[in-house]
């Protein structure tokens, strides 16, 4: 029996966790039990195992249908690379409803199939009715069902990095197979069930959802310490593999590890109070997530579009930050940053931005480039940036994880505007900050300095505070030539390893004057 008093503590704790949304399963008065996916890599199967593992034994007359598994078996195809030749798959109407009516037994069925939730609905509710049916729909982020479907080949994440042009090609096939899949099916306005993103909760957190189970809000579930050593095993394999990250990002990534590897081992293995764990949990997650940041931030593929086709863009990666230059400054990005509205207007690939997302605690930041979707063609090698694909293949070293340990940003909106830094779409004040990495050196005639500049006035209309940049300290000079009154926060962040020497500083709006116009705050 369960006291109110119980029930109170739980919905407590439970505020502090993000939760997939839905109802608790009766299996007794729902014994249909109906599972789709809208692409590849969604983990539809692997739930439909659970559940069935859960309530029934290999002997029980509830049948498990697999209908992805039987068309594969049909047609010879194995593998999610099959899926290539998804166009040999028969119709859904005429292979799915051939299924239900055949295989299906009066007394339950657990089914998984891409539109098990539509057809399935439809031809069960007429049989049935609609009051035996639990529904759920999956659905996932493009980058997370790629690897997902290349880690189901044998292909891991380390392997990508080496040759990541593997991604191009499985980004065209997933969005192929995609379109095919939803021409099949007419939507009729049925009911699809709650839909689950399964980029944020792993299946096991869904499980405990479905079944009503939050003993894990007391205690530390084996799937959850597994998933936990299973990621760190990964990163360890790609830093094993790794030859290009710089010695000082290795000993943020070495050391972030090591404090993760402890926390596991002598925090979170031994606590039981449930107000401890969480804040356990989010000290974990805040160390994986500098480990992932130093190991990966300036290695991971970066993606744009050249001539209307997707591409792995060679460049942007050179101009990003190296993590342990925000590492060195980490306590004061913190200081000006949390609880703060933030703007990168140099956007770019947005790696700076997830930085600051990860690290620190802003409000809310919004990223903005000229050279996204519908702005200016960047140059000869890439015509836009494609900022929320690369944001996914960063957060998907965290894919294994139940959703208290995803990065902070997949769990919030990304906000990705195509602007001019000269004319911004923002009201005069309307954000606290602007913290960014203006373009210097590369692609410009004049080292960007003349850029940065005629870009300052329009930067500190719409900032209350005004901004934070990282700049080549040979741009110092100019400011006292043009008589911008700036703080220095930092000196050289690379220590003399940079070929680009660069610090952090602050114009305060306050003190911005430049040509004789004003901004008052």
């Amino acid at each position: 029996m369960r006291y109110e008093e119980d029930i109170s503590l739980e919905q407590e704790l439970l505020r502090e966790y993000l939760t997939p949304r839905v109802p608790v399963l009766n299996h007794k008065q729902t014994p249909f039990i109906l599972i789709s996916a809208d692409m590849a890599g969604c983990g539809s199967t692997t739930l439909a195992r659970k559940i069935y593992k859960r309530l029934y034994s290999k002997d029980s007359p509830t049948r498990l249908i697999l209908i992805g598994n039987m068309i594969r078996s049909m047609l010879d195809m194995h593998g999610e690379v099959s899926a290539r030749g998804f166009e040999k798959v028969p119709s859904t109407e005429s292979f799915d409803k051939k299924i239900y009516m055949e295989m299906v037994p009066e007394d339950g069925a657990i089914i998984e199939g891409k539109h098990a939730t539509s057809i399935g609905f439809e031809f069960l509710t007429d049989k049935f009715g609609n009051e035996k049916i639990y529904l759920l729909n999956l659905t996932n982020r493009e980058m997370f069902s790629v690897i997902r479907v290349l880690r189901r080949e044998g292909i891991e994440l380390n392997d990508i990095l080496d040759k990541p042009a593997i991604l191009l090609s499985y980004l065209k096939m997933l969005e192929e197979r995609n379109i095919h899949i939803k021409m099949q099916v007419k939507d009729n306005n049925v009911p699809h069930g709650p839909i689950i993103d399964t980029s944020l909760f792993s299946s096991d957190e869904i499980i405990s959802q479905i079944f009503g189970d939050y003993s894990w809000l007391y205690d530390v579930p084996e799937w959850e310490i597994n998933s936990l050593l299973d990621t760190l095993d990964r990163l360890e394999r790609i830093y094993i593999k790794s030859k290009r990250t710089e010695s000082k990002d290795a000993g943020h990534y070495e050391f972030a590890r090591g404090r993760v590897k402890y926390m596991v081992a002598n925090r979170l293995m031994i606590i039981r109070d449930p107000f401890t764990l969480i804040n356990i949990r989010k000290d974990i997650r805040d160390v994986l997530e500098q480990a992932v940041l130093a190991l990966l931030n300036k290695r991971s593929p970066r993606f744009g579009v050249k001539g209307g086709d997707l591409i792995i863009d060679r460049e942007s990666r050179q101009w990003t930050p190296s993590y342990y230059k925000l590492a060195s400054v980490l306590p004061m990005l913190r200081r000006y940053i949390d609880g703060k509205i933030i703007l990168d207007p140099f956007g770019g690939s947005a790696s700076l931005s997830n930085a600051l997302k990860m690290l620190c605690t802003p409000k809310e930041v919004i990223v903005g480039d000229l050279s996204y979707t519908g702005g200016k063609q960047l140059n000869d090698a890439l015509d836009f940036y494609l900022p929320e694909l690369n944001t996914q293949i960063l957060f998907s070293a965290f894919d294994k994880l139940p959703s208290w340990y995803k990065p902070k940003p997949l769990r919030q909106r990304n906000t990705f505007i195509t602007h001019d830094v000269k004319e911004l779409p923002f009201a005069s004040n309307s954000m606290d900050l602007v913290v960014t990495d203006p373009p210097y050196k590369i692609n410009l005639d004049d080292g960007g300095c003349d850029f940065f500049f005629e870009s300052l006035p329009e930067i500190m209309r719409v900032v209350k505070e005004g901004g934070l940049f990282i700049i080549p300290m040979s741009w110092l000079p100019e400011f006292d030539n043009r008589k911008i009154k700036y703080v220095k926060m930092t000196d050289d962040i690379s220590r003399g390893n940079s070929h680009v020497p660069v610090c952090w500083i602050m114009i305060k709006k306050n003190d911005f004057h430049l040509l004789n116009r004003s901004y008052n705050s």
